[in-house]
């Protein structure tokens, strides 16, 4: 008897925190902008992915709109228009004939804006996974916030989908040893450096962009320093990234 009045209590428990809603509702989902850092130099390309957590469920609409050079003019869209600028993610591949896309990069306020509608009256996504795949091509060195400053999510029956967003940075960098400030470290950038040292040449641009033994001073050991780098396999004292 005992026991099956604590089964009923359980019972009645269980029944009246269902009925006040703990534990009906899903948590908020979380939409995150990866990488948190990354490093690279201008023109190449990096990818920007927009990730969802499990508690994205039964989503039939969304909007974003991507703020990219908060900090600086760092990145652009692609020039060439061959390069696709925005891709759907994982989540999306195998409703990619399902799935329609718009998106638009706001040159004059440097924000990407993304539209993504499932198709077909069954079809919503849910998480985790990747939502967006952004590739950017880099124009100039610097950082930059990557902030999702509006977002609308919308379910099957047309109602908000609450989430939370955790955002992010990108630092695009010049190589310590990229003296000439051409985006590689060659034989180019040893040639400026004793152009510099010993013939009265320009500076290596920025200054530290030489200093490749962290001495605070451009000489001849950053010159023997750079040799090891290029033809020894040597490192660079200061490490890659200014």
């Amino acid at each position: 008897v005992q026991l099956r009045s604590e089964f009923m209590a359980r019972v009645v428990l269980l029944m009246l925190l269902l009925a006040l809603g703990v534990g009906a509702h899903a948590q908020t989902p979380v939409i995150r902008v990866e990488p948190d850092t990354s490093y690279v130099q201008r023109d190449t390309f990096v990818t920007v992915m927009v990730r969802c957590d499990d508690n994205l469920t039964g989503v039939k609409g969304l909007h974003f709109d991507i703020d990219i050079n908060a900090a600086g003019v760092v990145i652009a869209p692609a020039s060439d228009e061959s390069d696709t600028t925005v891709t759907l993610g994982s989540l999306f591949v195998e409703d990619d004939t399902m799935t329609f896309l718009w998106d638009y990069f706001w040159t004059d306020s440097t924000r990407l804006t993304v539209d993504i509608f499932v198709l077909g009256e069954n079809r919503t996504v849910s998480g985790p996974g990747d939502l967006l795949a952004i590739r950017l091509n880099t124009i100039a060195f610097g950082e930059s916030d990557l902030v999702i400053s509006g977002i609308k999510l919308r379910d099957s029956e047309n109602h908000d989908v609450l989430a939370t967003v955790e955002n992010a940075w990108i630092k695009v960098c010049q190589f310590v040893g990229d003296a000439n400030a051409d985006n590689r470290i060659l034989v180019n950038d040893l040639t400026y450096m004793v152009n510099f040292l010993f013939r009265g040449g320009p500076a290596p641009t920025p200054y530290a962009a030489g200093d490749l033994d962290c001495s605070g001073q451009v000489n001849i050991s950053d010159v023997t320093a750079m040799v090891r780098y290029l033809f020894q396999g040597g490192l660079i004292e200061c490490g890659l990234c200014l």
